[in-house]
C-alpha cells in the first residue's frame, strides 16, 4: 500500500496502481495530532474511488480527523477503513466496547 498526504495529487498513483492493494489518504497533515479533518479530503476520497473503478477490491483507508461526526461522511465518500488514533472515540474515559457498538450503529443507520 501507499500513503497520500493532503497535498499529494492522486495522479502520483498512475504508475504504481497495478502494484498496490491499499491507498491510505491522510486527512490531516502528518504530525499534527488531534487536528480536524481537512474538508477537501472527502472529495479526494470520492475522486480516488472514481479512479479505482477498474480495481473494485482496492482498499481506501483514511487516517486523521476520524471522529463519530466524520466517520459516516468518510465511509459514504468511499473509504473502507478508518484509523481512529487520538480521536475521542477511544479516549480512556469512554468504554471502548460501547463506543465501537455506538459507532457501528451510527454507520449502519446512515449507510444501509
Amino acid at each position: 500500500g501507499v500513503v497520500i498526504n493532503p497535498a499529494t495529487p492522486l495522479n502520483c498513483l498512475d504508475y504504481i496502481m497495478d502494484e498496490i492493494s491499499l491507498v491510505m489518504i491522510m486527512a490531516i497533515n502528518p504530525g499534527i495530532v488531534g487536528h480536524g479533518l481537512i474538508p477537501g479530503s472527502l472529495q479526494k476520497i470520492k475522486d480516488l474511488k472514481n479512479k479505482l473503478q477498474h480495481k473494485p477490491d482496492m482498499l481506501i483507508e483514511v487516517d486523521g480527523g476520524v471522529t463519530f461526526d466524520s466517520s459516516v461522511d468518510l465511509l459514504k465518500s468511499g473509504a473502507n477503513m478508518l484509523v481512529c488514533g487520538s480521536s475521542t472515540i477511544f479516549k480512556e474515559e469512554y468504554k471502548v466496547g460501547y463506543k465501537v457498538r455506538e459507532l457501528k450503529s451510527l454507520i449502519d443507520s446512515q449507510l444501509f
